[in-house]
């Protein structure tokens, strides 16, 4: 059965999967690039669950794919309420309050998970708590020097690492074009005799 279909049967059929049936069917549709199809069995399931803090981390997602950021930042909230353990979410939600000028916010959100110094989480909330504070002096090579043991942390570090080289390029260039904007305004000045 192709997955859109199985998506559709699955909203109308609901009630009848378990919790771990509808998160699978979700999964997959995730992967197949498909969150408008996947919202409806994440608010099913958070309606019969509204503790299922990795419900609301796909739905926290599938939100901010289609641009519902608002939305995104109360699922992600929801989903560090049900679930603090929830690294990627944590991560994530810190990623979305600082693209959204929320850095007080997002240092928040990380500053109590820094608590693991030698994890790769752990780095990785450094890292966005130095961006979140406008700290960009060593954040290049913080992030050259995480160190990827369990293959599973690589999406983070990934992600992450994208997400902050962006943040440091658009800095830049806000610099350059500040500087440019400030020498032709200088430029166009009268210098006295």
């Amino acid at each position: 059965m192709e997955l859109g279909q199985k998506m559709s049967n699955s909203i109308a059929e609901a009630h009848d999967l378990t919790s771990d049936e509808l998160l699978a069917i979700v999964v997959s549709g995730m992967q197949s690039g498909m969150p408008i199809e996947t919202i409806p069995l994440l608010r099913s399931l958070i309606q019969r669950d509204n503790s299922n803090g990795r419900a609301h981390y796909l739905l926290a997602v599938e939100q901010s794919v289609i641009g519902l950021l608002d939305e995104a930042d109360k699922s992600f909230s929801c989903a560090i309420e049900h679930c603090p353990e929830l690294t990627e979410a944590r991560i994530q939600y810190a990623m979305l309050l600082i693209a959204l000028g929320k850095n007080s916010k997002a240092k928040m959100v990380l500053q109590g998970y820094v608590h693991a110094p030698q994890s790769v989480a752990g780095d990785c909330c450094q890292i966005l708590i130095k961006l979140a504070s406008g700290d960009l002096g060593h954040l290049q090579t913080m992030l050259e020097s995480l160190t990827v043991v369990n293959e599973a942390d690589r999406p983070t570090v990934q992600l992450v690492g994208t997400f902050v080289e962006e943040h440091i390029q658009r800095a830049l260039e806000d610099e350059a074009n500040l500087e440019s904007r400030f020498m032709g305004r200088y430029a166009r000045l009268e210098r006295p005799h």
